[in-house]
């Protein structure tokens, strides 16, 4: 307000009917570019929300892929000894490799897609 006191009457009015004719304006721009950045966050979180659902969609594959490659052989293991049970199995019928390359191959295959 120092500035505005410091000119004169005629300055003064000037000024306010300079600011006056463009200050709708002024508020248009202003108005557009809030609708801007409200639309650009909005579209950021949908965008966020889909790839959620997609990494989700990839996990649960993933899982599910794991689950039948364990189910395959002999399901899970609940005790120490379903774990040696299902080890000395698997080193017997030399199937350890088949295993790990499977799940690897799974694992693979739901990254790519």
């Amino acid at each position: 307000m120092k500035y505005l006191e410091s000119k004169d009457d005629v300055k003064r009015h000037q000024l306010f009917c300079v600011t006056r004719k463009i200050a709708p304006s002024l508020r248009k721009e202003s108005k557009e570019q809030e609708e801007a950045v409200k639309i650009a966050i909005e579209q950021k979180f949908v965008d966020n929300q889909q790839r959620k659902i997609v990494r989700e969609g990839i996990e649960m594959e993933r899982h599910s892929k794991l689950m039948d490659n364990i189910y395959k052989y002999s399901g899970p293991c609940k005790t120490p000894s379903d774990v040696d049970e299902l080890m000395t199995r698997l080193k017997s019928e030399n199937r350890t490799k088949t295993f790990i390359t499977e799940t690897e191959k799974s694992d693979q295959i739901s990254e790519d897609s």
